[in-house]
């Protein structure tokens, strides 16, 4: 999953589609600890592919389908070599999350940047800001509701499912002295993208 803008133009016809997507799962300084994985597809939701590539765009995400690997002596999917987010429709505000991205004002862009916020208000089109510093190069990068393991002892949960994906970074702003992300909400847009992903071919989604 990733952001529409990373991956068609918005243009509204099929010239307007990147080309050679890939994903290197932990990649940091240069190295690819889980192999780097290339994209064997795309799907963008309609009104991104339709909206002129301008943000906030009420859908601005996509999907990346990957091909699989030879892992040990067995094809493998992505998601049995580094594992598996779930997805969350309609929980971006009010919510806290982990931002994930590789923004080029830290590190060159060369190490993950985790930021974590809570939703600080509803904006256009669709779309929700949380506070974040990252800059260019986060964008697509995944918004995560209970990410990673429970503390031990933790109880008592709201929203007891772990590492859902609530959204992807579209675009961002500094609001006064206050530094904003924003993301589409995951709504029907979304499903129907995820749909077409998974009627691609069988074995696509778990």
């Amino acid at each position: 999953m990733t952001a529409g803008h990373c991956v068609h133009s918005g243009s509204g016809n099929e010239e307007g589609w990147y080309t050679d997507f890939e994903f290197v799962p932990a990649y940091r300084d240069g190295a690819a600890p889980f192999a780097t994985w290339k994209g064997s597809a795309a799907f963008v939701s309609t009104p991104w592919y339709n909206g002129g590539g301008n943000v906030p765009n009420v859908a601005d995400y996509a999907l990346i389908e990957v091909e699989d690997q030879v892992i040990d002596g067995v094809s493998r999917k992505i998601g049995e070599a580094v594992g598996y987010f779930g997805f969350k429709t309609n929980y971006l505000f009010p919510n806290h999350a982990h931002l994930l991205g590789y923004p080029a004002v830290f590190d060159s862009g060369e190490r993950m940047h985790q930021v974590t916020a809570a939703s600080f208000r509803r904006s256009t089109n669709n779309t929700v800001l949380y506070g974040s510093d990252m800059t260019e190069g986060s964008s697509g990068g995944p918004w995560i509701m209970n990410f990673g393991d429970p503390s031990s002892g933790q109880t008592g949960f709201d929203e007891p499912e772990r590492n859902q994906v609530i959204g992807v970074t579209s675009y961002g702003y500094a609001s006064g002295t206050r530094p904003v992300e924003g993301s589409s909400t995951l709504d029907e847009n979304f499903v129907n993208m995820r749909n077409a992903a998974c009627a691609r071919q069988q074995g696509n989604c778990p």
